[in-house]
């Protein structure tokens, strides 16, 4: 009987110890398994389909939050996105192909994708070329590719010397005269009119200015805040824009014909609390909120389309706006002669710019800001109107006395 009892033990201890060993072998066989799956290094090819405007990539080893895909025609997009760069964001893992759109126009535009890791990207695959319109370019070049697009000055008269000896309305003059900038301020008399000839070429962006403001002008218009703050490599901040309502969107809004949408109160929000390239971002809330009250003196509204957002950036930065206002220009008319004690002669630069100043609230760049002139600038106002200002078209004026150059 005992020798029964011990030989049951015996074989319940054996089972026992069969069933750990295989216990313990199934854990390691999974172990290697998800070890395996998980050093499998991410790869991404991406390719051409046969719609020019549609790509397609296989994906391995990536996780399952999707993809983003960026194309730019200058080489090597990236995310965070640079200027002349647009990206798509692919939330599906299953998904393998994307349609791009020409959105600087025709042309080559370089295209990579990466795995979609924590709203960054991971791994990138290699870069194609997708042309809308043009002979292909090789993959392999990263030349950039000159644009005959014309160069748009503003009229604000913040004079620098060129090279050649020649006094330029501001750097963008020179600059369109392709004269390298010797120094700030006009140029000193000299005994000589014997030009100095520039000695450097100026280098050509791919992308001008006027496509960078007409980039951020659809990224605000469609609500990609996400492209914007990509370029200015800043991150949501919600407290920033929760301060922009309460201190200025609330008041914008005050008066308006009807109201704004809530995707147009968005984008506007989203202006004043990041700004949309280096000069607004440098330029701060308030001066950002002041170009929207100027945008609405001028012309009744706040921005709602595209062009209007495009209008808003320009004058942001100091450039003309494409829209004009016959009721904001001439309430401006009637300043100037205020102020100067004259009408205004339109064929003078620093008249048309005082105009344009006072009419559109055009705002001098952060860089070319020069607060000894304001503070003179605001003494004139207060000996002419015998107050300080105080609205939106009070604040063009000084602005317009600051830096238009005009005189009595």
């Amino acid at each position: 009987m005992k020798k029964l009892f011990l030989d049951g033990l015996l074989v319940a201890v054996l089972a026992v110890f069969s069933l750990a060993i295989c216990g313990n072998r199934a854990l390691a066989q999974d172990n290697y398994e998800i070890a395996s799956a998980t050093t499998t290094p991410a790869a991404i090819n991406l390719y051409n389909t046969d719609n020019p405007a549609v790509v397609g990539w296989n994906a391995t080893g990536t996780d399952n939050q999707g993809f983003k895909v960026v194309w730019s025609k200058n080489a090597n997009p990236t995310y965070p996105i640079r200027y002349g760069d647009h990206v798509d964001n692919i939330p599906s893992a299953s998904a393998h192909t994307d349609t791009l759109t020409a959105f600087l126009g025709n042309g080559t535009y370089f295209v990579r994708v990466c795995n979609l890791v924590s709203n960054t990207c991971g791994v990138y695959s290699n870069q194609i070329t997708v042309q809308f319109g043009v002979p292909a370019i090789p993959a392999t070049s990263t030349t950039p590719v000159a644009t005959s697009t014309p160069v748009a000055c503003n009229m604000i008269y913040a004079p620098v010397c060129g090279a050649d000896g020649q006094t330029y309305t501001n750097s963008c003059f020179a600059d369109a005269h392709k004269v390298t900038v010797k120094s700030n301020g006009a140029c000193p008399a000299v005994a000589t009119t014997t030009p100095v000839i520039a000695t450097t070429t100026p280098v050509l962006s791919p992308v001008s200015d006027i496509d960078k403001i007409n980039q951020s002008a659809e990224d605000l218009y469609q609500n990609k805040i996400g492209n914007i703050l990509g370029r200015l490599d800043t991150a949501v901040d919600q407290a920033k824009e929760q301060q922009a309502q309460n201190n200025y969107l609330t008041k914008l809004e005050q008066g308006l014909a009807q109201p704004i949408s809530a995707a147009s109160a968005n984008s506007v929000t989203a202006f004043i609390a990041y700004g949309v390239d280096a000069n607004t971002q440098l330029l701060g809330s308030g001066q950002r909120a002041a170009a929207v009250y100027s945008f609405k003196q001028a012309y009744g509204k706040l921005p709602t389309a595209q062009a209007d957002f495009a209008d808003l950036i320009k004058i942001a930065n100091g450039r003309w706006p494409s829209v004009t206002s016959a009721t904001a220009e001439a309430l401006a008319k009637a300043q100037f002669k205020k102020i100067y004690l004259r009408d205004a002669d339109l064929n003078n630069p620093h008249d048309a710019a005082a105009i344009v100043i006072i009419a559109y609230g055009l705002q001098q760049q952060a860089k070319n800001r020069n607060l000894k002139s304001e503070a003179a600038a605001l003494h004139t106002f207060k000996a002419i109107f015998n107050r300080l200002p105080s609205g939106t078209v009070d604040w063009n004026t000084l602005g317009a006395i600051t830096y238009s150059g005009s005189t009595r």
